[in-house]
């Protein structure tokens, strides 16, 4: 028998490995607490700018979009990955309680497929990093 790191969970039948890594849920955990925290941010620099007069043009943080977009895209992006999250933790639940080995190849392709986070959600992504100069 083979020996395991800790931090992964051993599929029936003994000596594969599966994907879903327990070390990196936190991890997720951590960055959709960001998202919302920037969401929120977005959301009420988007309320503060609606509050000050149109001509004003200290306003114009971006070049493309309104903090109004940026709050819209950053709130879908969030989105996405909030149910992700959630998949995850159903996923990490069910893993260690697999019945068959095929049942076990499902949850970690689930894992790794990250049904949730639509093809959308990383343009949106895309085009956010470009917006605020992150990527070129």
């Amino acid at each position: 028998m083979r020996l395991l790191h800790p931090a992964y969970t051993a599929l029936p039948g003994g000596d594969t490995v599966t994907l879903i890594n327990e070390a990196t849920f936190p991890k997720g955990a951590v960055l959709e607490s960001k998202l919302a925290n920037k969401a929120e941010s977005a959301k009420g620099l988007a309320g503060l700018e609606q509050s000050h007069p149109a001509g004003d043009s200290s306003s114009i943080l971006f070049a493309t979009m309104t903090l109004t977009d940026v709050a819209a895209t950053t709130k879908e992006i969030h989105s996405d990955f909030h149910k992700e999250l959630q998949l995850k933790r159903i996923l990490l639940g069910k893993v260690a309680h697999a019945a068959s080995r095929a049942e076990s190849e499902a949850l970690a392709a689930c894992w790794l497929h990250q049904p949730y986070v639509r093809p959308q959600c990383h343009d949106l992504l895309q085009a956010l990093l470009r917006e605020t100069g992150h990527v070129k």
